[in-house]
C-alpha cells in the first residue's frame, strides 16, 4: 500500500461528493487494482501475528500511518467501505500495543480521527483532507503532522477544537424513547430497544446503524441484551412476550416465547447463553431455554 496509495487516486479535476462521480466503477478499476484493494480491506490481518523483533514490519507501519493514512481513507471512502477504517485500526492497535508504544498511540489517533469524521470521510474521498486537517482538535499530533504535507488548506484562527470531543456520536434512529442498550461481549456493537417497538444494531466504532431495525413486538421493547458470544440478542417487551433474534442477521429466531401475563420489564441470558430469564410486571420471574 505504501507505494500504490496517492492523494486523489482516481484524479478527480476538483473536489466534489462521492455521489457525483462519474462512471465510478470504471474509475475504480481503472486506478485502484484488486490487490490494492484486498490490502486496503484486510491489511490489518498481517499484524496479528508480527514479532517484537520484526523491524521491517514496523517501519512500513509507521511509514502508512505518517504518510498514507489518510491517502488510505480516501481509497476506503471510494470503495465505499468507510466503515472498515476503525475496525483495521483497532485490529491493529491491539496486536501491537505491547510492541510499540508509539505506533499504538498513532494507531489510537487515527481510530479517534476516523470516530470523529466518519460521516465527511465517507461521503467525499477528496473532501476528507480538507475537513480532517481544518476542524481536527489541536493536540491530535497526527493530523497536526499531514497539515505540513497539505500547507494549503483553510486555518482557524480562533475556535476550533482543543481537546478531543467527550461525546463521540449521536445514534438516531428510534422514533420513540429508547428504553434499553448494551454492548457486545467483543465491545464492536451496541443494541438498543425502544418504545417505537423495535430493536436496533449500531456499530459501536462509528456510530452507525447496522441493517434494519429488527421488528416483531407489538408494543415497546423494554429490554435487552446480547448473549455471551455476542451471537444472539433477547429482547423483552410491554407486549407480554420474549422474543430472541440473530445478531448477525437480524432475523427473529423461533417464535416468541409466550407465558407472561403483564409487561416484560428484564431479560438476560445464563453465563453460558443455554438459557434466558426474564422478569414482568406479573410479579413472576420465568426461565426459558
Amino acid at each position: 500500500m505504501n507505494h500504490e496509495l496517492k492523494f486523489n487516486i482516481l484524479g478527480l479535476e476538483k473536489s466534489i461528493f462521492n455521489k457525483d462521480i462519474e462512471n465510478l466503477e470504471k474509475q475504480i478499476l481503472d486506478s485502484i487494482p484488486k490487490s490494492l484493494q484486498h490490502a486496503c480491506l484486510y491489511w490489518a490481518e498481517y499484524y496479528a501475528d508480527v514479532n517484537v523483533n520484526d523491524e521491517t514490519s514496523m517501519n512500513c507501519l509507521m511509514e502508512f500511518l505518517q504518510e498514507h493514512l489518510l491517502h488510505w481513507l480516501e481509497a476506503l471512502s471510494i470503495l465505499t467501505a468507510t466503515h472498515r477504517a476503525g475496525p483495521l485500526l483497532r485490529m491493529a492497535e491491539r496486536s501491537i500495543q505491547q510492541l510499540s508504544s508509539q505506533i499504538s498511540q498513532t494507531l489510537n489517533e487515527g481510530c479517534r480521527l476516523v470516530d470523529l469524521f466518519y460521516l465527511p470521510i465517507g461521503e467525499s474521498c477528496t473532501g476528507l483532507y480538507s475537513t480532517i486537517l481544518t476542524f481536527s482538535p489541536k493536540e491530535c499530533c497526527l493530523a497536526e503532522l499531514y497539515k505540513k504535507k497539505y500547507p494549503h488548506n483553510i486555518k482557524i484562527k480562533e475556535g476550533g477544537l482543543r481537546d478531543w470531543p467527550k461525546n463521540l456520536s449521536i445514534l438516531q434512529g428510534h422514533q420513540r424513547s429508547v428504553t434499553s442498550i448494551g454492548f457486545s461481549p467483543d465491545g464492536t456493537k451496541i443494541v438498543s430497544g425502544s418504545y417505537d417497538n423495535t430493536v436496533r444494531l449500531w456499530d459501536a466504532s462509528t456510530g452507525q446503524s447496522l441493517g434494519q431495525p429488527l421488528e416483531g413486538h407489538q408494543a415497546g421493547v423494554t429490554s435487552v441484551e446480547f448473549s455471551p458470544d455476542g451471537t444472539k440478542i433477547v429482547s423483552g417487551s410491554g407486549d407480554n412476550t420474549v422474543r430472541l433474534w440473530g445478531a448477525c442477521t437480524g432475523q427473529s429466531l423461533g417464535q416468541p416465547l409466550e407465558g407472561h401475563q403483564d409487561w416484560v420489564s428484564s431479560v438476560g441470558f445464563s453465563p453460558d447463553g443455554t438459557k434466558i430469564v426474564s422478569g414482568s410486571s406479573d410479579n413472576t420471574v420465568r426461565l426459558w431455554d
